[in-house]
């Protein structure tokens, strides 16, 4: 079991050889989102965000927001990450995975189950077809058991559960059979270092579980 953080330009600034000094061992960086009129963007901070992680000795993943509400357009979304991989990540050791940000409830969050969870699958199904094998989904508890058909999603598909404020990680207490390898467990996350940084206000980022085969998949065992 393996501590880490993610990160986007929200924590511009941010000082990840602290994070590491303080357990962090990954960092999972947004590369991009989907905005409201369908255009992709990069995310201000993505190079130096990843460049950082690489330098303080992390391993790294990435991450995109979408607000598809079609399977088209999440094959466009799938598109866009996998140009931004080419063109910024070549020869990048992907070790965290490549995750599919699914949790805006104005645009996606306004489909239906049926659409929601063909979305997922279009983007999976077209960075795996990439040659991308290790692409998987981020999506609050709440979304993976009210919102997505998870039992539709093949169970190779790989799971970044966020869930807050829990010891457990219920979604794979009661899901046992999916691929769940990476929890959120907390969004306030910082270190001596960063909580002085930002004029005093501090940087603050969420920690994460990834699980190592024989691990308890369903805590975070000693991590805080």
């Amino acid at each position: 079991m393996r501590l880490g953080i993610d990160v986007s330009y929200a924590q511009e600034g941010m000082d990840f050889n602290a994070a590491k000094a303080a357990g962090a061992e990954f960092a999972i960086i947004r590369m991009g989102r989907r905005g409201d009129s369908g255009t992709k963007y990069l995310d201000d901070q993505f190079t130096a965000n990843i460049n950082a992680a690489i330098a303080a000795g992390m391993d790294v993943g990435v991450y995109f927001y979408t607000k598809a509400t079609t399977p088209e357009e999440a094959a466009d979304d799938a598109e866009f990450c996998i140009e931004v991989l080419k063109e910024y990540c070549a020869g990048t050791d992907m070790k965290m995975g490549i995750w599919y940000d699914v949790e805006d409830n104005n645009t996606t969050g306004t489909c239906d189950n049926e659409t929601i969870t063909a979305i997922i699958s279009r983007w999976v199904c077209e960075m795996n077809n990439a040659g991308y094998t290790n692409a998987g989904l981020y999506a609050y508890y709440a979304w993976l058991t009210g919102k997505i058909n998870v039992n539709d999603l093949a169970d190779y598909v790989p799971i970044w559960c966020a869930q807050y404020g829990y010891s457990e990680n219920s979604f794979f207490a009661e899901h046992p059979n999916k691929n769940v390898v990476i929890w959120q467990y907390a969004d306030n996350g910082t270190d001596e270092t960063n909580a002085q940084l930002n004029d005093g206000r501090g940087i603050y980022y969420d920690k994460n579980v990834a699980y190592e085969e024989g691990d308890d998949r369903t805590g975070k065992g000693d991590f805080e």
